[in-house]
């Protein structure tokens, strides 16, 4: 037997766990509590229900609660095994805490079911629970779960009967007891004399009742005559119901051919879905409906931020008389609007004040020179005044000139300064307040195109992942989210498709699963098929009339029979006589082969039972030294073994207890022991579980150990190593033992 693979519905921890296994050595890792020891105890489970009670030191030592789930408290699932050549599947279920359920055990090849309320461990293995914890399965440290008086027991049992539940020893007192039942030791008695006294009796009988109807023989022509008739009138109604069976059977074989038509859709259906996602473009990274409600919800936010970044311009600003900012600027540089103003008025009314006192002058020269004949004196004040007038009026246009050159370098020429000045003034408060104004736009805008490059970048890595970088994100994006939205809606429609015919394919499964197709067509008369066509309404009217002529028929033999069991006795009462008769004395030349049988049975278990006491052990103890020589490099070669199988071994000259040795020693002891055993027992092609079993060993017993599984795999045998270390898988790889690996709880980009 070789175990394909576990599916666990719900077991302990797990839940809708599958695992595959190889046919050769499978390394099942995982850190402590991922489940392995639950996997173990599942496939116990699938060969043997759950346990009735628990013993220290075996897979058994679990509450039951810990194999049923946590929270459905159930305990299903199912196992494919090879066994033979032909592959079958055990299923199992428990609810709560019921202690065992009748295992299904199915072909697949023909989907018919074998063995019927038998255990799976006893029908392919050949072994109970006990054997099977005893030699097929081995933990670390676990010297006390070899059963050695069960195994003992097993191996004498099956050497003597084949059946290691048959007690070699109870059978020889049965046999005795058995041939007590058929003849008795002493004098007589026993069945087959009871039975030579009844064919006596019954053969009395018999000849009374020949005689009784010998005188009602014409009655009995006649019953015979309306006998026949019957038989006719049977026939007929046999194959006007055989005619009815096959419309039956055509309506299920049609029914066959949809659910055919239905699974050949969800095939085609499956593969279009897997390649839905290739269809559309996303190879790498199929979307889900979470990822397109994400890039739309970034889409959106890209668009809001675009519009916000357009809407956020440099602010429209007024004209500005930039000469007048120049000019205010310039003021300013000078100590400001009101020193410049004081400045201009006070060079005003200087030059406006000199002009005034040279034109006084002026009017005085004038007045001194118009009296000045009289006066020499006064001519002389006239030409100071004309000369003192000129020079004040010269002294005003200088002074003018200077403020008219000042106020052109300003920009103010010809202009009423005081106004211009206070334009030039208003003019730059404008200009510095639109300047204020652009900058803190500016700062927003790039703050907006910030945020926006950001998105952009997100928007871009979308684009990327689905292997559409590259493009015009505005294009590309609204494509994406179309190509998204479709492919989902396309999935999701190929998904109710698939989910409609499978729940139809499973309803005319269910409906057509207590029928075999083959052993319908067989049920079809000579010359039919699934194809032919049968009228059913007139199938009914002919088996209605045929049972119509039988009822009637019957009906006039039973009172024919009334009639004739008046006159004695009838030949249905001779037949039955008759039948018992030859029944009797069958059953007496069959209980005479039985007791002979048992006879010679007995002399040979007898001899076989202390042939093989004397025998298994030593070819036990030879075999698992030899193993145990190659594992200790032949430090320990030698292993001694009582008839309960207690082991012990020789060191140093003298012989030690297993309770003596290293942990490591005795684990590697009681590993030779149970390939011995299984070399024994079973002839190959079994599977052998070691839960941690190595983890005491050093690297280079370790490594033995392998090469003896490797070898034990080599003869048709499965092995499954349990183990929470990496060392196995390494030193397999430096053997170059092929493996199966096999992790728990571990993703695939860490192991």
């Amino acid at each position: 037997m070789r175990i394909l693979s576990v599916n666990i519905g719900e077991f302990g921890g797990l839940r809708d766990t599958y695992i595959e296994f190889s046919e050769s050595l499978n390394l099942i890792k995982g850190d402590n509590e991922s489940g392995k020891s639950t996997i173990l105890l599942f496939i116990i489970y699938m060969l043997y229900g759950l346990p009735k009670s628990s013993r220290r030191g075996t897979p058994n030592a679990h509450d039951k609660d810990r194999s049923l789930s946590v929270g459905g408290k159930r305990a299903e699932g199912s196992m494919e095994i090879e066994s033979g050549g032909i592959v079958y599947r055990i299923q199992r279920a428990n609810l709560r805490r019921t202690a065992s359920s009748e295992a299904v055990i199915t072909e697949l090849d023909t989907g018919m079911r074998i063995n019927v309320g038998e255990e799976p461990g006893k029908v392919f293995l050949g072994v109970d629970r006990e054997t099977f914890e005893s030699c097929l399965w081995c933990g670390q440290t676990r010297a006390s779960t070899i059963d050695g008086g069960k195994v003992t027991q097993t191996l004498s049992n099956l050497s003597l009967t084949a059946d290691e539940s048959v007690d070699g020893v109870a059978v020889l007192e049965r046999i005795r007891e058995a041939r007590k039942f058929y003849k008795h030791e002493r004098g007589e008695g026993g069945a087959i004399s009871e039975i030579s006294k009844r064919i006596s009796e019954e053969r009395e009988r018999l000849f009374d009742g020949e005689r009784s109807l010998r005188e009602s023989f014409e009655r009995r022509a006649e019953y015979e005559t309306l006998a026949e008739k019957k038989i006719a009138a049977e026939d007929r109604l046999r194959v006007s119901e055989e005619n009815k069976r096959a419309v039956d059977s055509l309506k299920l074989l049609s029914r066959f051919e949809v659910l055919r038509g239905f699974r050949s859709r969800i095939e085609k259906e499956r593969v279009e879905l897997d390649e839905c996602h290739a269809r559309f473009g996303f190879v790498e990274a199929p979307p889900s409906a979470d990822e397109l409600v994400e890039i739309r919800t970034l889409w959106r936010k890209y668009e809001l931020q675009k519009k916000a970044a357009e809407e956020i311009t440099d602010e429209k600003t007024e004209s500005v008389d930039t000469v007048a900012v120049s000019v205010a600027e310039k003021i300013s540089a000078r100590g400001g609007l009101e020193s410049f103003l004081a400045e201009v008025k006070k060079h005003g009314d200087g030059a406006k004040l000199k002009k005034i006192l040279a034109a006084v002058c002026v009017v005085a020269a004038l007045v001194f020179a118009a009296v000045g004949f009289a006066f020499s004196v006064l001519w002389i004040l006239s030409a100071f005044c004309a000369v003192s007038g000129a020079l004040l009026f010269a002294l005003s246009k200088k002074q003018e000139k200077e403020l008219e050159a000042e106020i052109s370098l300003l920009g103010c020429a010809g202009k009423d300064i005081e106004s211009y000045v206070k334009y030039c003034f208003d003019a730059k408060a404008r200009y510095t307040s639109q300047k204020e104004e652009r900058a803190a736009a500016k700062i927003k805008k790039d703050i907006a195109q910030n945020e926006l490059f950001a998105t952009e970048k997100e928007i871009n890595a979308e684009l990327s992942r689905y292997g559409r970088a590259g493009g015009d994100i505005d294009t590309e994006t609204p494509k994406l989210i179309a190509d998204i939205t479709e492919y989902l809606a396309e999935r999701k429609r190929l998904e109710n498709t698939l989910s409609l015919d499978m729940e139809r394919a499973e309803y005319e499964a269910g409906e057509l699963e207590e029928y075999n197709e083959a052993e319908l067509l067989e049920l079809l008369p000579k010359g039919m098929d699934r194809y032919t066509q049968i009228d059913e309404a007139s199938a009914d009217r002919e088996c209605a009339a045929a049972r119509d002529e039988c009822k009637k028929t019957e009906e006039r033999l039973t009172n024919l029979k009334i009639q004739i069991a008046s006159s004695g006795i009838d030949e249905d009462a001779l037949s039955d006589i008759r039948k018992t008769i030859a029944e009797l004395e069958e059953k007496r030349r069959e209980y005479t082969e039985r007791y002979e049988i048992l006879n010679r049975a007995f002399a040979a278990v007898e001899e076989a039972s202390l042939n093989m006491r004397r025998n298994f052990a030593p070819r036990i103890r030879e075999r698992a030294g030899e193993l145990l020589g190659k594992v200790s490099d032949g430090k320990y070669s030698k292993l001694f073994l009582s008839e309960e199988l207690e082991v012990s071994v020789e060191a140093s000259g003298r012989e030690m207890g297993a309770g003596y040795l290293s942990t490591g020693t005795a684990d590697a002891v009681y590993i030779a022991l149970r390939f011995a055993l299984i070399e024994h027992i079973f002839e190959c092609g079994v599977p052998f579980f070691m839960d941690e079993t190595l983890s005491s060993l050093d690297d280079k017993r370790a490594s033995r150990i392998l090469k003896l599984i490797e070898e034990f795999t080599g003869h048709g045998n499965q092995c499954l190593l349990f183990t929470c270390h990496t060392r196995e898988g390494a030193l397999c790889d430096a053997l170059e033992i092929k493996k199966n690996e096999i992790f728990l709880g571990v993703k695939d980009n860490e192991r």
